[in-house]
Order: structure tokens, then sequence, then C-alpha cells
């Protein structure tokens, strides 16, 4: 076991002051290095970087927000309006682009887009009318025609005549149907509510005893299709559309030698025809009744029965025709349906009524108080054309006469008027010097009359 010495007292008083010494240098050099740590940190490649040192918290003010200037705008304005009267139209639709407005009351409408932005056109439409199109200026009128076609016959392919269908301002000219060869057609007429055209055409090339080109009578829908012969009789005449186009009628010889007529009623519907007469009669004018339900001929002479003379009356179709009368006279329904006809005898002209609901004819004063006419599809008004100190011009009135107004000053209007199945306009004819033309005119007399279209060439007295 070792032996434990006693340190002696100065041994132990100077390892004391050595460890008090160790601990100062330690001391001393854990502060140097962390100067040098602290001083190094400090200075970076000659530069001096501080340490980031919390500061307060504060709020920063951002960024003021710069908005991009507005786009420069431009405003489109524009009318619509009708062509035929001039008129505003309310309620028409617009296009223009991708938008669509609609006009105000004045006819007005208006687009407000970027400046500088293309549009091609603008297109307008409405109900019962044509639609238009027109480039997109400020300031534009879409001006739109009324539906409807006018039918019209002219020389101006080759010289021939031919039957034409046009808008009421012109446009859309075409032919009804293709005139063949060197022939002609002619003599156009037009049902009511613009069904049928019916038309006289030598395209049969059929001759007469004469050698001449004898027309046979045609019927065609007015777009032009279903075209059909309805009738071979030779010197047709009078071909008349009844008043709502369920029928029509003519007068012709059945054979190239007869000497006289029959008259023939055809049901379009239906696709018949009942002829009337003997070929010795002398058919002279026809009717029908305002609502078709009755249908009256005058038969002026047979050479061979001289009892076939007089006034005869049937349904609205041509049959169950019965004679009323042995007076001979041109016929007519008054707007109550009765037949008016008379006769000059004993140096005075006397005047007769067949009334419908009793079958009885009766002498009758003249009756001065109806307006002749065309009557229009209400029943209402008559359109007639009149010359008045030399000049022809197209006046409506009621049927009584009253409330008469002129419609045109043009003062060359010639023929029987023609209402649109509206109503709302007129067709009629001009002729004079150099002119041969279709004119339209509203029936309220709003605005001026405007030519449709010129028709046959050579003017006044070719036509």
């Amino acid at each position: 076991m070792a032996e434990l010495r006693e340190i002696p007292i100065h041994h132990r008083k100077r390892h004391k002051n050595l460890k008090l010494v160790i601990a100062l240098l330690c001391m001393v050099l854990v502060v140097g290095v962390a100067y040098i740590g602290y001083r190094v940190g400090q200075t970076q490649k000659g530069k001096t970087v501080f340490t980031e040192q919390p500061v307060p918290t504060q709020t920063q003010p951002l960024p003021a927000v710069v908005e991009p200037p507005a786009p420069a705008m431009a405003t489109l304005k524009g009318t619509v309006k009708n062509k035929i009267t001039d008129q505003s139209l309310t309620g028409a639709t617009v296009t223009i682009g991708d938008t669509v407005l609609t006009s105000d009351a004045s006819g007005a409408f208006s687009l407000t887009t970027k400046a500088g932005t293309t549009f091609t056109d603008a297109t307008a439409s409405a109900q019962g009318y044509v639609s238009a199109s027109t480039k997109t200026i400020d300031g534009m009128v879409l001006a739109l025609v009324p539906d409807g076609k006018v039918v019209y016959v002219s020389n101006k392919n080759g010289g021939k005549k031919g039957v034409y269908t046009t808008n009421y301002d012109g446009s859309d000219e075409k032919a009804l149907v293709p005139r063949v060869g060197d022939t002609e057609d002619y003599d156009a007429g037009v049902s009511t509510h613009d069904r049928y055209v019916t038309f006289m055409s030598t395209r049969d090339k059929r001759k007469n005893h004469y050698g001449s080109d004898d027309p046979t009578l045609y019927l065609v829908k007015i777009d032009g299709t279903g075209l059909v012969t309805i009738s071979n009789f030779f010197g047709i005449t009078q071909v008349q559309w009844s008043p709502v186009g369920a029928y029509v009628a003519w007068i012709g010889r059945e054979n190239d030698d007869d000497t006289f007529s029959k008259v023939a009623v055809r049901d379009i519907d239906a696709g018949t025809t009942v002829y009337n007469g003997d070929p010795g009669d002398s058919i002279n004018s026809y009717a029908f009744a305002k609502d078709e339900s009755k249908f009256a001929f005058s038969v002026s002479y047979n050479p061979s029965t001289q009892s076939r003379k007089g006034i005869y009356v049937g349904d609205g179709d041509g049959k169950n025709v019965k004679k009323i009368s042995d007076v001979s006279s041109y016929v007519t329904f008054n707007s109550d349906g009765n037949i008016e006809f008379s006769e000059y005898t004993n140096s005075k002209q006397v005047y007769y009524t067949w009334f419908h609901d009793s079958g009885v004819v009766k002498e009758t004063a003249r009756d001065e108080s109806k307006r002749a006419g065309s009557i229009s599809p209400d029943g209402i008004t008559v359109a007639y054309i009149e010359n008045r100190d030399g000049k022809s011009n197209v006046f409506t009135s009621k049927q009584d006469k009253s409330g008469e107004k002129q419609l045109t000053t043009i003062d060359t209007a010639t023929g029987s008027p023609r209402w649109s199945q509206d109503g709302a306009y007129i067709i009629f004819d001009s002729n004079k010097t150099g002119e041969s033309a279709k004119y339209i005119v509203s029936a309220q007399g709003i605005g001026a009359a405007q030519k449709v279209t010129d028709q046959l060439a050579g003017g006044y007295g070719y036509y």
C-alpha cells in the first residue's frame, strides 16, 4: 500500500498560483478569440458588413396602382325605314357583327364600340319586310321593302313578251316562267292573296284557221312552279279572277270553227272546270259575287235558239246554272250580293235587280250610291282610276263614295288598280308616251307613287 506523503506548504501555494494564472490566460484567450471572431465577421473582403439588427415593425406604403388609359370609343347610329313610304320602322332587328339591336319608335338604333372597330355591313329585318343590308357608316339608313310581288309583262328579252315578277321596289326581278323559243307569254293576271298567275301563251305554237298563232291559257303558282294548261279554247278573252281567288273564269270558243262562245269557270283547288253556254251563244259578260257564292253571265244572241238570250246565275264554281231573265245586258253584282242589269226599251234605259234571297227580279231605280272599282281585302275601301280635267289618277273612298282621297298626282294612271295582299298598297299601270310602267302607292296616301318597273318598250298604246 502506497504511503501518503504530505505536500509542503510552500509547494501548495505555488501550485495554487499556477492554477490561477492558467485560468486567467484561458479567460483572456476566450475573450480574444471571441473578439477576433466578431471583428472577422464584421470585415469581409475589405468591406464592413453589418449584421441584421432587429428594428421596430412599421407599415410600409403600397406602391400607387396606375390604371391603363381607357380605350377611345365610337358610336354608330342609323335608322330603319319603309322604302315605299319612307316611314320609320319600329321594332326592326339590326345585326352588326355579333351585336343585335332593335330600332326604337323613331326607327333609330345605335352601337357604341371601340374606335377603329371594323364591321363589314349592317343587316336589318322586320316582320312583313324583305331583309336588307348596307355598309356600316355612321348615319346609315336601312330601307326595307314590304313583302309582295308585282307581276308584269315585258318585251325586254329580244323584243318578245314574257311574264316577270319583282319586289315592290323593282329588285329581285326574274322571269315567272322561262319563255319558249320565239313564242310569247302575256296578259298576266294575279289571284287574290298572290297565290296564282294566269297568262296567255303561244308556246304551244297552235295555229287557228287563219294560220296565226292562237294562244292557250296557263296557270302557275306565283313562285313559278306547277305550270299547267287550263284551257285550249280558241279566241280566249276576259280572263278574270274571282274576288277571293278560289276561281278563275274566261270566255272562248271550244272549237276553232265555232262562231260563238262558252264561259268557263275553273275551281283552282279542285282542278276542275265547268263550261256554260252552247257553241251558238254570244256571251258578252260575266261576274262573281263578292263572296264568290254566285256566278252570273249574260247571253246576248243565239241564232239557233232565241230563248237562250238572257241572264243566268249559278254557284260560284259555275255549277247549277239557271236563267233569271230574258233581258240581255252587261251584268254585275252589287255589294249586297244582288245582280244588277238593264235594257234599253221604249226609248229609255230600264234598270233591274235580281235579289238573291228571294230569286225575284224587280225593276228598280238606278243605284248610284255605290262606287265601282277594286275592293280592298277588308271589303271597306274601293280603289279606282278616274280622269278629271284630263289627268288620270288613283283615288280611294268607301263604297258609298264618302271619304274620297286622291292618292297620286302622276296624271297618267290607267287600267284597274290592284290591292296588295295586306291592303296597305295599291299597284297600278301608267301609260304615256315613251313609258309603260308599273307603279305602287300607299293606300293611305303616305308619300308619292313610286315606279316599280318599266314594262313594254314603245310607251303608250303599245301595251
